[in-house]
């Protein structure tokens, strides 16, 4: 099972992998101050209500129940949200609409915030950027 996750998740940041610059939705606030901190902010088009992001940009409405055709509309690349923070219906709907959404960790501990940290920079191609922000 654990070979077929990494394998998945391999296969998921290779095809993320291929937008020099993704289009991405954050439906949580840690997310979005995660990809703001990697100097990705440009590459947000569109957020939760709950976040605090610092540029104009689409709000596509609470956490759990976001606005399912207003994020169809944007065509996102990337929609990332934490586990628990979006409803389970709404996921599906995004994942049935062919959409790509990552759900991350919860984080219940430091450990938990930079593996997340590192993880979003990953996705981002900002793995070193990620590394020495954690780490310096």
């Amino acid at each position: 099972m654990k070979k077929i996750l990494i394998y998945c998740i391999s296969l998921l940041l290779f095809s993320i992998n291929l937008y020099a610059n993704p289009k991405i939705i954050s439906l949580c606030p840690s997310v979005t101050k995660s990809i703001e901190k990697l100097n990705s902010s440009n590459d947000l088009i569109g957020v939760s209500s709950f976040c605090k992001p610092n540029k104009k940009i689409t709000i596509i409405g609470a956490p759990m129940t976001p606005n399912i055709e207003l994020i169809y509309s944007l065509s996102p690349d990337i929609i990332i949200t934490e586990s628990g923070m979006t409803k389970i219906a709404s996921i599906e709907k995004l994942k049935s609409l062919g959409l790509n959404v990552i759900e991350i960790k919860q984080s219940e501990n430091f450990v938990d915030i930079k593996d997340n940290f590192l993880f979003i920079a990953g996705l981002l191609n900002k793995k070193e950027l990620g590394q020495k922000i954690i780490f310096d």
